[in-house]
């Protein structure tokens, strides 16, 4: 199991600092700092999108910031789904589960209500850590395809994965820029 102290205070304190924030007025009105996809992610309507381990294993839940109403997306089952990272028109979220069995992350999506979860990786390493392209046509992903973690480009429309990175050491946690 990953819980260095780095994955801790990201899934743990990030996403306390990112409503604590919002909620003394840090942020202009409507508007979240933007908290690593692997936390907590601001969404395009006031929405937070975080893990929690609050029913069991790992689930996804979305919360209004403006009434604190929160909600489980996706079914509950034998499995942990992290990682949550809002696609740039808000519909969708990607993810990492290992919904797929034997305890084998891979990256899925989902609309946003919780329906429509495909599957996205198949492979016997673990990938983890979407981020969407600014585009929305592909995400970036961690894998340790090649032994230590690299990052990874999986394209949507044709699910053709490209390695981005090469010869580090060790590149995990993607995070895209918007333009």
């Amino acid at each position: 199991e990953r819980m260095g102290v780095q994955h801790v205070l990201r899934r743990y304190l990030q996403p306390a600092a990112a409503i604590l924030g919002a909620a003394l007025g840090l942020a202009p009105h409507g508007v979240l700092p933007q908290v690593e996809a692997f936390a907590g992610q601001a969404g395009p309507r006031g929405e937070i999108v975080f893990q929690s381990d609050r029913e069991g294993p790992s689930r996804i839940f979305i919360m209004d910031v403006a009434t604190r109403a929160t909600r489980r997306v996706g079914p509950a089952g034998d499995w942990f789904d992290e990682d949550p990272s809002w696609s740039p028109d808000g519909r969708r979220l990607a993810f990492m589960s290992t919904r797929g069995g034997g305890n084998n992350q891979d990256i899925f999506v989902m609309n946003a209500d919780g329906s429509g979860v495909t599957r996205l990786t198949d492979h016997r390493a673990n990938d983890q850590d979407p981020a969407w392209a600014a585009d929305g046509q592909s995400l970036y992903f961690t894998s340790e395809r090649n032994g230590r973690g690299e990052i990874f480009r999986l394209w949507l429309d044709s699910k053709k994965v490209d390695r981005v990175t090469s010869g580090l050491s060790r590149a995990i946690m993607p995070a895209v820029s918007r333009d």
